[in-house]
C-alpha cells in the first residue's frame, strides 16, 4: 500500500484487551478499513496509514462482558437471598407473641386469655 497520509492517534486507557484497527467513515453510518493500515499499536498511541485523506479514527472491537455478567447474576442472587432472610426474620419477630404483646398488636381475646387463662379448659370465643 502506498501511504499517502499518516496520523498518530492517542489511545484512551481501556480496562480490557481490545482489537484496534484504523478506519474511516464511509457515510450512511458505515465505517470501513479499506485503504487504511494499522502500523503500530502501543499503550499510548496508534499509528495509522491511509492512502486517502478521509477523516479516519480508531475502531475498537467491544470487550467480552462474560465476567461482568457472572458478577451481576451473583450479586442479584445474593441480594435476593438477603431479602428472603430479612423477610423471614421480620415475619418471625412480627408474629412472635412476645413482640405482639410488647407492641400492643395482640387481639383482645389473646390478651384476655393471657391474663385470665383459658376458661373451663376451653378456648374463649367472642360473639
Amino acid at each position: 500500500m502506498e501511504r499517502e497520509y499518516e496520523k498518530r492517534l492517542t489511545v484512551i486507557e481501556d480496562d480490557c484487551d481490545t482489537t484496534i484497527s484504523c478506519s474511516y467513515y464511509e457515510g450512511n453510518g458505515l465505517l470501513s478499513t479499506a485503504g487504511c493500515e494499522t502500523v503500530d499499536v502501543t499503550d499510548e498511541y496508534v499509528d495509522c496509514a491511509c492512502d486517502h485523506y478521509s477523516n479516519f479514527g480508531l475502531l475498537f472491537l467491544p470487550c467480552s462482558s462474560e465476567g461482568w455478567t457472572v458478577w451481576r447474576i451473583l450479586s442479584l442472587s445474593l441480594l435476593l437471598a438477603l431479602w428472603a432472610i430479612l423477610l423471614t426474620l421480620g415475619s418471625l419477630v412480627l408474629f412472635s407473641q412476645r413482640f405482639r404483646i410488647w407492641s400492643s398488636l395482640e387481639t383482645r381475646a389473646e390478651k384476655r386469655e393471657r391474663i385470665y387463662g383459658k376458661i373451663g379448659g376451653q378456648d374463649s370465643v367472642d360473639i
